[in-house]
C-alpha cells in the first residue's frame, strides 16, 4: 500500500542518528529520536501497541501491532 511505502522504522532510525551523531550533526539526531519517540507515545496513548513503522508525514503507525499489556 502506498502508507507502508512511507514507514519509518525504529531500527533505521536509530541506526541514521547513531550515523548524524558520529558526523557532528548531534541537533538533527535529536530532531529524529524526538519525533520518532512522539509517533511512539502517540500509538501507545492511542492503541496501546508499539508498531513496525510509523508514517513519516503524520506520525500514525504501519504494520504489525504488538501489545504492550
Amino acid at each position: 500500500s502506498p502508507a507502508s511505502l512511507n514507514g519509518v522504522s525504529p531500527l533505521w532510525v536509530h541506526l541514521m542518528g547513531q550515523g548524524l551523531v558520529a558526523y557532528g550533526y548531534r541537533a538533527e539526531a535529536a530532531e529524529l529520536f524526538s519525533r520518532l519517540m512522539d509517533a511512539i507515545i502517540a500509538s501507545l496513548k492511542r492503541f496501546s501497541s508499539f508498531y513496525e513503522q510509523y508514517d513519516a508525514d503524520n506520525g500514525l503507525p504501519v504494520g504489525e501491532g504488538r501489545s504492550s499489556n
